[in-house]
């Protein structure tokens, strides 16, 4: 690889002067997805049973604001038809209420219930799954989708039908199945279950492999009365069944479809690592879950727990935890959880009281809010370790409460791995037992993590003062430090992780002062491969963080066509800033725009504090007559005579790349490799032209120090050497000519 020319592209992203809650602006980046919008018909209380209220979360936070939106285009429509009821799913633009209008004719004469609003924000939904109960085997059902919107008005889909099914050998529960609990062992068999069921404790087992229990529109009411469990959670994996229903077959998967799973009055505590008391186990086997609500309350109990089968596939479901007592949160308590890792599409999360889908390997178009009781309150959590790349895409995250954290990735993850197109809203409002007031994050990576690629996404972090202590947001907490990953095993130290954020709107909103950083590089950095691209980073605290008392940023991360902006007013407002002295505080900044009071001298830097930043010069060499002149070598100088750049303008067009380097540096790259760990973006070079990264200045706690002016001299055989100055960043291009 050639590195002789360098070059900085101008930015993808375009400016804007105002944006609102959601991140939206009369214009936006090119390619960036569009946040579907939070409205709100009612703030609701959160639901009340027999396991006492859960509190509601501060009913000041912007995203329990109300609006009044059109219910826009539907989306994602699927269909599930069992035998005399069928499960039918779709989502809006914006968020609503909705039923299904249904019937045997076109008229479609019944309908199911209105959907209720989030217990969690007082507003409606985005995802909506209904289930049409009463038909007949075999029979064809027309339906429409019926939509009220937060404005107030209705929009139906047009009448559409499906047919119900007829199963011709199915094993019948109750009628033909002993229990509880009700034990499903005949291999490739389907059970269909006939009425609801309420059972003592544990409610079926499945011991064989290629099952289908088609739940037939029905509920499961398991641990409908109290019962002392086993502390010790092995006992409750391997040995006993306490479970709604629990896998505990080796052989291949089973499939659970269009019913409702309930954890009853009992409301029996599971362990401290989840498992015990969950809807549904599973020890080995993969899962096919479609079309389920799961409903469950009790202490120390995860939802869905995939203990080591991975290859589950989760869809189409709803989830509402009602608990919040968690004994250890290092352990964690999930919707889905486990030492596996599965596909989740298409689910709805209406409740979390810690951590959402974790161990997906693909995570789509899911809904998740997290109601956070405990520290590291995560929604989606992709699996690290895994021989294919990940995918978290098009999903929809609110948290409130204790520490809420979107979206978590550690460890290793393929090439090709991608995190794209979410919306990710936070805000600590509740204060905890072990650090208080602790923060939220709408993507977090930590304790080390390599090949991420986060792209497209609206990432909106909120921060507020509650009796005078910050509930502060750091709505991107990142650092890549140098780590050993635990999967695969024996795998060498990674020192050199790379991370990629380009084209993501990053929208930080703090009231009353509260602390409310953007791009927060505090997690111990090392690598100068996370890198920041074509971002719109918006904030009325500080834009860029690096080093607070969480951690230090080393390793110089690269900041290059990023578009910068303040909002409000906030008298502590600084672009960017080092909020803890003494730790490494290192950044390189390359061709980024400042606006709306944004600025790239508003700058507080303290002890070990360093801030580069560059910009990039077009050399154009000509000859008399004013042809592009190809051979011509090109050195430039600093302000004290240090040699920054050679190179020889190329005969043709030429392809590059603009990378990063260890420490402060940028290069380009000829030929361009897209794999490389430091590639931010590709360039190009014309017939006649260099193009250099030149430093402009470095600012540390002692102030601005100049690199520039810079000298620029050009040879080549045959013709007269030509010298000029220029002052990085003051012009994008120079032409000079030379004569023989």
């Amino acid at each position: 690889m050639n590195e002789l020319h360098q070059v900085a592209l101008a930015p993808e992203g375009v400016t804007r002067t105002h944006t609102d809650r959601h991140g939206r602006a009369g214009l936006a980046p090119r390619g960036l997805f569009r946040p579907c919008s939070a409205v709100s018909v009612r703030v609701a209380c959160l639901l009340l049973s027999a396991l006492g209220s859960l509190q509601r979360a501060d009913s000041a936070s912007p995203i329990l604001a109300p609006e009044k939106l059109p219910v826009g285009k539907l989306s994602e429509e699927w269909v599930l038809a069992s035998e005399t009821s069928a499960a039918v799913y779709w989502q809006t633009e914006n968020r609503a209420r909705s039923y299904v209008a249904y019937g045997p004719t076109e008229a479609c004469e019944h309908k199911t219930p209105l959907s209720p609003v989030s217990a969690v924000t007082g507003q409606p939904f985005w995802s909506h799954l209904h289930r049409i109960a009463r038909l007949k085997p075999a029979a064809k059902c027309f339906y429409r989708m019926v939509c009220l919107g937060t404005d107030g008005k209705e929009v139906a889909s047009e009448v559409k039908s499906f047919q119900t099914i007829q199963h011709a050998q199915a094993i019948r529960i109750p009628d033909d199945v002993p229990g509880p609990p009700y034990v499903l062992d005949k291999r490739d068999a389907t059970y269909v279950l006939t009425r609801d069921l309420t059972c003592p404790l544990a409610g079926f087992e499945i011991k064989a492999p290629g099952i289908t229990l088609d739940m037939d529109g029905h509920t499961l009411t398991y641990n409908a009365e109290p019962a002392e469990r086993p502390a010790d959670w092995s006992v409750r994996a391997y040995k006993e069944n306490d479970c709604g229903i629990k896998v505990t077959h080796r052989g291949g998967g089973v499939r659970i479809l269009n019913g409702v799973i309930r954890q009853g009055k009992g409301n029996s505590a599971g362990t401290q690592v989840g498992i015990g008391c969950n809807p549904v186990y599973s020890g080995n086997a993969p899962v096919e879950l479609a079309g389920v609500e799961i409903v469950w309350a009790g202490k120390d109990v995860s939802g869905l727990f995939f203990h080591w089968g991975s290859g589950s596939h989760v869809h189409h479901c709803v989830f509402e935890d009602l608990g919040s007592e968690i004994t250890n949160r290092h352990q964690a308590i999930s919707t889905i959880d486990g030492n596996a890792a599965g596909d989740y599409d298409h689910n709805l999360v209406k409740r979390t009281r810690q951590q959402a889908l974790m161990g997906a390997a693909k995570a789509l178009h899911n809904e998740v809010y997290i109601d956070s009781h405990a520290t590291n309150s995560f929604g989606i959590v992709p699996r690290g370790g895994l021989d294919r790349p990940i995918e978290v895409a098009h999903n929809r995250i609110i948290g409130l409460g204790e520490h809420p954290v979107g979206i978590a990735m550690f460890g290793t993850y393929k090439p090709g791995s991608a995190v794209h197109r979410n919306y990710v809203e936070v805000e600590c409002t509740r204060s905890g037992e072990e650090y208080g007031y602790t923060g939220s994050a709408c993507f977090r990576t930590t304790w080390g993590a390599d090949n991420l690629d986060v792209f497209g996404n609206t990432f909106i972090g909120h921060a507020a003062m509650h009796d005078g202590k910050p509930a502060k947001t750091r709505v991107l907490w990142v650092g890549l430090p140098k780590f050993k990953p635990k999967e695969p095993k024996d795998s060498p130290e990674i020192a050199d992780a790379r991370g990629m954020f380009r084209d993501n709107r990053i929208i930080a909103r703090g009231r009353d002062g509260a602390k409310a950083g953007a791009i927060c590089v505090v997690c111990l950095n090392e690598s100068p491969n996370l890198i920041f691209h074509t971002n719109v980073v918006v904030s009325t605290w500080g834009n860029v963080l690096l080093s607070d008392e969480y951690g230090h940023s080393d390793g110089f991360p690269k900041f290059f066509g990023n578009t910068f902006s303040r909002e409000g007013n906030d008298p502590g407002y600084v672009t960017i800033r080092q909020d803890y002295g003494g730790r490494p505080a290192t950044a390189a900044f390359l061709n980024n725009s400042f606006e709306g009071g944004a600025s790239a001298d508003s700058i507080k830097l303290q002890e070990k504090g360093a801030a580069a930043f560059l910009a990039a010069l077009r050399v154009i060499v000509k000859d008399a007559q004013g042809n592009p002149l190809d051979g011509a070598r090109v050195v430039i100088t600093d302000a004290t005579g240090t040699e920054v750049f050679s190179g020889v303008t190329p005969a043709e067009r030429t392809a590059a790349a603009i990378v990063s380097r260890q420490g402060a540096s940028f290069a380009v790259q000829c030929p361009p490799d897209k794999a490389a760990r430091g590639f931010i973006a590709e360039a190009e070079i014309q017939k006649g032209e260099a193009l250099a990264l030149l430093p402009s200045h470095i600012v540390t706690a002692a102030g601005k120090a100049p690199k520039t002016p810079h000298t620029i001299k050009v040879t080549r055989p045959g013709y007269k050497e030509a010298t000029r100055q220029v002052t990085a960043g003051e012009t994008a291009s120079v032409e000079i000519a030379l004569s023989k």
